[in-house]
């Protein structure tokens, strides 16, 4: 066990954790991340540089004046360092943002005291609904989709509204859930997952049953990053049966993909993870180095090749996945630490939007990476909040 960290933290202030609650909110909901990628074509996350510019900055500023560091993130930090020279990609130092949460952790009431007493969830609402109206009535993004946030891409958008839905039932019950409500108008078969399994959690039998849960391991983040690895591949490998003998269809418009799952855009989702353990396989090294875009590309067509599907440039989808092609096995560093900050926050009150972040990071590579592990974070919070009043 680590020692107490926060000493005299800086985070104890309330006008810092005021400062970077509404840092990422805003970064979030209001930083017009899609139109810069999507209307000016411009393919660089402002959003998430600003973020860990901001969340890293703190946490340096925090292990100065404290002069107190544990060996987890002295550790974490060196392995950051390491494959940020080995991968040469200097990406790898932003995931300092994972102790600089961890830092955070002990100051969930201050964060609570934020979320409930300010107007900011109402200003993120504002900004929702104006880049809905934006992106629906200029028809920057997918037409047939009605409800955004300020990201853009409409599963992310669903994630986001998601969380804030979730986030403004401490302020409001009933704007929260017709927040969640509006959220149906993505369209996202993921957004309604997460609806359903939120929906779940409050059923009463669901809820007796959680509270006799003892063996919690069940629920860490490493075990299921396992389990879903392994029954992801196998998704792969049914996927590739399908295609053989010819049950797999192109699903382009949104009703068609909402209940058409043997689609060919489901098939390269699951089939880019066996391509990638293939080039693993293949070149070892690039555990080590992790591999660029431009390698990726070409080692997965060589891939496909081999398993005789179609070739189309996707990358992994699923989060551990897609670091471990980019980072390489600095992945596992980051699922390590990821479980090390979800198992101090995971209880029977917050473990199903939990499992709804897990899934995000499973189906779709967000939920639980850069700032929407902090949204994971402020939504569970406020989750508990809302057991005790209850």
């Amino acid at each position: 066990m680590d020692k107490d960290i926060t000493g005299k933290s800086i985070f104890s202030n309330k006008r810092v954790i005021a400062f970077i609650v509404f840092a990422v909110l805003l970064t979030v909901y209001a930083f017009p991340q899609g139109l810069i990628s999507r209307y000016y074509g411009v393919n660089i996350s402002f959003d998430k540089l600003i973020f860990s510019a901001i969340v890293i900055g703190a946490f340096v500023a925090n292990k100065l004046f404290t002069m107190r560091i544990s060996k987890a993130q002295l550790l974490f930090v060196a392995f950051a360092i390491i494959f940020s020279i080995l991968c040469k990609d200097p990406r790898c130092l932003l995931f300092c943002y994972l102790p600089a949460l961890e830092d955070l952790l002990p100051f969930k009431d201050k964060i609570m005291r934020v979320l409930k007493k300010t107007g900011i969830l109402y200003i993120c609402l504002a900004f929702t609904v104006f880049y809905t109206i934006l992106y629906a009535g200029l028809g920057i993004v997918n037409q047939d989709r009605f409800a955004f946030s300020a990201i853009g891409e409409i599963n992310q958008s669903g994630l986001a509204i998601f969380c804030l839905a979730v986030m403004l039932m401490i302020k409001n019950k009933k704007i929260g859930y017709t927040v969640m409500a509006f959220g149906l108008l993505t369209i996202s078969r993921s957004y309604y997952l997460a609806v359903m399994l939120y929906g779940l959690s409050k059923v009463g039998f669901v809820k007796k049953l959680l509270s006799k849960i003892k063996h919690w391991w069940f629920f860490r983040y490493w075990f299921l990053t396992v389990v879903t690895s392994i029954l992801l591949v196998g998704i792969g490998f049914f996927f590739i049966q399908q295609n053989a003998i010819g049950n797999v269809y192109w699903g382009d418009d949104a009703d068609t993909r909402l209940f058409q799952l043997l689609d060919y855009s489901n098939l390269f989702r699951f089939v880019t993870n066996i391509a990638l353990l293939m080039i693993f396989l293949r070149t070892p090294s690039a555990l080590l180095t992790g591999l660029s875009d431009s390698a990726y590309f070409y080692e997965s067509s060589v891939s496909y090749a081999e398993l005789g599907i179609p070739f189309k440039t996707v990358n992994p989808h699923n989060l551990f996945f897609s670091h471990l092609r980019m980072y390489g096995l600095f992945a596992l560093a980051e699922t390590w630490y990821i479980d090390r900050i979800m198992r101090k926050i995971v209880n029977e009150k917050t473990v199903m939007v939990f499992l709804i972040m897990v899934a995000y990071s499973v189906i779709l590579g967000a939920g639980l990476y850069s700032y929407w592990i902090f949204l994971a974070v402020f939504a569970m919070a406020c989750e508990s909040n809302l057991a005790l009043e209850e």
